[in-house]
């Protein structure tokens, strides 16, 4: 297996368990807070809404400014600095954990399509193109059908949501490493 195709299949995996663990159990962690469902349903709308203009902007700064480690690591670091939030401060006072909500949803918003697109700009041809792709789309949805029952096993055996975020931390620390590896350099035959 080729080093981008590792990269890719990782940098899914832990795109997807951070978008499907969250959309699982988001709302149920801010109940066991004492929220009322349609408040904790209410973040998650907010964290929905988040997603749109990441997914749609990101990828298109990463192209035109030809920075993609960075706007990949913008987009980790904004879901990583959300999680820890909600790990650490779930609750801070006046802002509540909407900051939080928002953060992991640019975050995840613009991690998937952002994925895609770095495949698209690094790999040579598209029949290889297709095939990575494939691969790590396979890959982060299995993770991503797996993560939140995995996560809600350690619920049940801990008592407590914080060892299931920390998987979460875990999926961002592999997609950490895939974006250490993806560099900014076009695919062979492109312009910089």
């Amino acid at each position: 297996m080729h080093g981008g195709e590792v990269g890719g299949a990782r940098g899914a995996a832990g795109t997807s368990l951070i978008v499907y663990g969250w959309l699982t159990w988001l709302a149920p962690y801010y109940q066991s807070l004492g929220w009322a469902p349609g408040s904790a349903g209410l973040l998650v709308a907010v964290w929905s809404v988040a997603q749109v203009p990441a997914a749609l902007i990101v990828p298109a700064l990463a192209e035109r400014r030809r920075r993609r480690r960075f706007w990949a690591s913008l987009a980790l670091g904004c879901a990583v600095a959300g999680t820890v939030g909600v790990l650490l401060v779930p609750l801070p006072p006046v802002l509540g954990p909407w900051l939080w909500v928002v953060l992991i949803g640019f975050g995840s918003g613009a991690g998937f399509p952002l994925g895609l697109a770095v495949i698209a700009w690094r790999i040579p041809d598209g029949a290889a193109s297709a095939a990575i792709s494939g691969l790590a789309m396979g890959v982060g949805y299995t993770v991503a059908g797996l993560g939140p029952l995995v996560m809600g096993l350690l619920i049940d055996a801990t008592g407590g949501y914080p060892p299931a975020i920390w998987v979460l931390l875990v999926g961002a620390a592999a997609q950490g490493w895939a974006i250490s590896r993806i560099g900014d350099r076009c695919r062979t035959g492109d312009r910089s």
